[in-house]
């Protein structure tokens, strides 16, 4: 009908269809020609997990060879737990060290102990993993140095920065192994190791 709207419907046939089409017509259900809404369907979308403060990717040189940790800073009622993981060979491996709240304090020494697959190693109260203790950040900021590996660490600089965190330079001038460190009290890592003369220098970044 002109200007009017079509609708189309198809029922059950009339009588008069089948004896004129024979007895072979089939009867289709009911449909109507004006098309339902459908609402839209998004494909799904992977979401990415939400990265946790303390987490952080390490990069180390170890002997000619690169490798990438990542690792996660929590504290405990024991003290501060150092979580790891890495893929190797298609396989996931991981594992722990757990500092004391003694070592977190006065600790004077780097653990030099390399990450084993399953191994939850547990420092002793003299040795650090990847920080320095409380007690040899306060020499930095008082003093300007501090002994720590039984070396004489001096501050250079505080040029650099991680983030909005300063990075103060330190330097053993007898060997020539720098670090660069946080300078928060709450977790003062050991961002970056250069010429370490057990050839185990790393560079820290954010997860």
């Amino acid at each position: 009908m002109e200007g009017g709207e079509l609708v189309l419907t198809l029922g059950s046939r009339p009588a008069a269809w089948g004896r004129s089409m024979g007895e072979g017509f089939v009867t289709c259900p009911a449909v109507s020609a004006i098309p339902t809404p459908v609402a839209a369907t998004q494909p799904a979308v992977a979401k990415e997990p939400e990265r946790k403060k303390g987490e952080y990717l390490f990069t180390f040189r170890l002997h000619g060879q690169t490798r990438r940790y990542q690792m996660s800073f929590r504290r405990t009622d024991e003290g501060l737990r150092v979580e790891w993981g890495i893929e190797r060979n298609l396989h996931w491996q991981s594992g722990s060290f757990l500092h004391t709240a003694v070592g977190l304090q006065s600790g004077r020494e780097l653990c030099t102990t390399m990450p084993v697959d399953g191994d939850h190693f547990a420092l002793p109260d003299h040795q650090t993993a990847y920080l320095l203790s409380t007690d040899a950040l306060a020499d930095v900021k008082a003093r300007g140095e501090v002994r720590y590996n039984g070396r004489l660490f001096r501050l250079m600089d505080s040029d650099e920065r991680a983030g909005d965190v300063p990075l103060l330079h330190l330097c053993d001038e007898v060997e020539g192994c720098e670090m660069w460190v946080l300078d928060q009290p709450s977790l003062p890592l050991v961002w970056r190791m250069k010429n370490n003369p057990l050839e185990q220098d790393w560079e820290a970044s954010p997860l």
